[in-house]
């Protein structure tokens, strides 16, 4: 049975199913928007970053907050503006309900900052806003901060330590997004976390409990039982001797080529795929990435070879 705690420490949130994987939508639709994808209107993510931000409210005793009820009123009306294509209109709204200390109009600011709807897009700015946000509690903020950091994105320098505690902090109020990440961290070893799958799966339990899929998905991939998974190495064992590779590429080590294979992972696949390792030695790397709804591939499915710095990859 599920709780609310009223503490602030290891606060449980409860999320509505409609927004469990909206912080995850914002970053596909920025993507997109980098990639020249202009079908989308541009204040379509904006009103993302403001329902998002009412579904993930900050920790209770978030600090500099003004009162939730004048809040309310405001980005009522500013999400009335955005659903008139106004989003200039809704963030000067906002930035006002910003600069007295709301979390959440702080990180929709930054928000906006980063990607440039309603504002130049300034990177610097952004950050200010997202830490603003991020010291009051918002927890996407935090994420979002700790992505920043992992990438040396909009931030002075990457630092990986300071990207995995902002997470951390995230994950410790049962913010499903970062309990995720972490789970991602352990699974593949990055960003200075040793690779540990038991750890992984417990962070993953934490987010699937919450009912958050991509988590549930990878779960499912970590749990196969002998038989399927017996039966999805063979199946890889044959595609890889009858055909030939979608995709190969060469790198000068190994670590290289796998360091590609995270890469590839976080940034195209890491909400959606399990990874699942059939065959693993110091030169030679066999897994497949399982999950649902690849974009790529009806089955969601891809396998991918390491071997002596070589890539191949079947989809």
């Amino acid at each position: 049975m599920r709780r609310n705690r009223r503490s602030c420490k290891g606060r449980q949130a409860q999320f509505p199913g409609s927004r469990r994987q909206g912080a995850a939508l914002l970053r596909v639709n920025a993507g997109r928007r980098a990639q020249g994808d202009t079908v989308s209107m541009p204040w379509k993510p904006l009103i993302a970053a403001v329902l998002i931000s009412l579904a993930f409210p900050p920790p209770c005793g978030a600090q500099g907050s003004v009162s939730s009820e004048s809040s309310a009123a405001v980005r009522e009306k500013a999400i009335e503006a955005l659903i008139q294509g106004d989003y200039e209109r809704s963030l000067e709204i906002l930035e006002p309900l910003a600069h007295a200390g709301d979390p959440i109009a702080q990180y929709v600011m930054g928000y906006a900052h980063e990607e440039g709807l309603g504002r130049e897009p300034d990177l610097e700015a952004a950050v200010r806003w997202y830490k603003r946000a991020a010291e009051g509690g918002h927890l996407e903020a935090m994420v979002r901060l700790g992505e920043m950091y992992a990438l040396g994105y909009g931030v002075d320098a990457q630092n990986e330590e300071l990207a995995v505690r902002y997470v951390a902090r995230a994950a410790t109020y049962g913010y499903p997004l970062a309990q995720h990440f972490l789970g991602m961290f352990n699974l593949w070893g990055t960003l200075g976390v040793a690779r540990d799958v038991p750890a992984a799966l417990s962070f993953f339990n934490l987010a699937a409990d919450q009912g958050f899929a991509p988590s549930m998905s990878i779960k499912g991939a970590i749990e196969m039982t002998d038989t399927q998974r017996e039966a999805l190495a063979a199946e890889m064992n044959e595609t890889r001797d009858r055909y030939a590779a979608n995709q190969v590429m060469d790198f000068e080590t190994q670590q290289a080529c796998l360091d590609e294979l995270k890469d590839w992972s976080f940034q195209a696949a890491s909400l959606f795929f399990g990874l699942v390792v059939v065959e693993e030695r110091a030169d030679y790397f066999f897994a497949a990435l399982v999950g649902g709804g690849a974009p790529f591939s009806p089955l969601g499915e891809s396998y991918w070879e390491c071997d002596g710095g070589r890539l191949r990859l079947w989809h």
